[in-house]
């Protein structure tokens, strides 16, 4: 119960600081930096509805269909189970009213 005074005290503090000065080469950096162009937003869906995927989306910004497969099999692997069906059964039946 004592930490929470305490924490709220840092964040409050840290809130105050000055923003850190990150030198010239951040700052030339920023300067030298081409933001992104802006597309209205019912072109933006239009594209995507007429192309069901990614590809029109990415036409512009240079992402290879290389990149995108890479992506989605990182994904799919991700979705796949953390345990194998054995383990996981083994731990259900260790836990108590199995």
């Amino acid at each position: 119960m004592r930490a929470l005074p305490l924490a709220c005290l840092c964040a409050l503090l840290a809130a105050c600081a000055p923003m850190p000065d990150l030198g010239p080469a951040s700052r030339n950096a920023v300067a030298a930096g081409a933001y992104p162009g802006l597309k209205p937003m019912p072109e933006l869906l239009a594209a995507a509805a007429a192309a069901g995927d990614a590809t029109a989306l990415t036409a512009g910004v240079g992402v290879s269909d290389a990149r995108i497969a890479a992506l989605r099999a990182r994904a799919a692997a991700l979705d796949a189970p953390v345990l194998p069906p054995a383990s996981l059964d083994r731990l259900n039946n260790a836990l108590p009213g199995n």
